[in-house]
């Protein structure tokens, strides 16, 4: 399978940068993955020149590319505030259907305290709506991961093989969805909520 990890947090050497590592180091040996640290894209603000491809947002074909041979999605996301960073929620703005819809997506939130429960909470209610990814019904909140801490110490590798089967086996089931092409129609390619 194809995986792209999405390291939601726009701070250099983060933990979700390196929780994301440990995820990839986890499975990189059965599958291909790919990671997109938002803290080294640079991705500007969403505007209308997007639609219109220009010269500003040309890089974007690449990103577009790898997501839409992507086989499943793992979005990696601090807690900032209680809330996801901006640059996540920008680089859900500019997915669409062909990047990642109806391919199933994995939440980790990372907290440096007891908390983590809010992104997963934002990213179901909002994250999904044009892009039309599958958040897969289990989700990881690493919680107490404060700067002396690693992934490994706060996850359990039992907890995340799990999830990740799931994850895995939800990707098998839904490519034969993504051949259907009336749920693919671009007539209807945004979401309401």
């Amino acid at each position: 399978m194809n995986i792209v990890i999405i390291s939601g947090s726009h701070r250099r050497y983060s933990k979700s940068l390196e929780t994301s590592l440990y995820i990839k180091k986890t499975i990189e040996d059965e599958h291909d993955v790919t990671i997109f640290d938002l803290s080294e894209l640079h991705i500007p603000l969403w505007n209308e020149g997007f639609w219109e491809e220009t010269d500003e947002w040309l890089f974007w074909k690449d990103i577009s590319s790898k997501l839409s041979n992507a086989t499943a999605i793992i979005l990696v996301t601090p807690e900032w505030g209680g809330m996801v960073p901006p640059a996540l929620k920008n680089f859900l703005l500019l997915c669409g259907r062909d990047e990642l819809g109806h391919k199933p997506g994995l939440i980790v939130s990372i907290s440096a305290s007891k908390g983590g429960t809010n992104p997963v909470h934002e990213l179901r209610s909002t994250g999904y709506k044009n892009n039309h990814i599958c958040f897969i019904p289990d989700h990881i909140i690493i919680r107490d991961l404060d700067e002396s801490k690693s992934p490994q110490e706060c996850l359990s590798l039992e907890r995340l093989q799990h999830h990740l089967h799931m994850l895995f086996s939800y990707a098998i089931s839904l490519k034969e969805i993504r051949k259907d092409l009336r749920i693919m129609s671009p007539e209807f390619k945004y979401g309401e909520s």
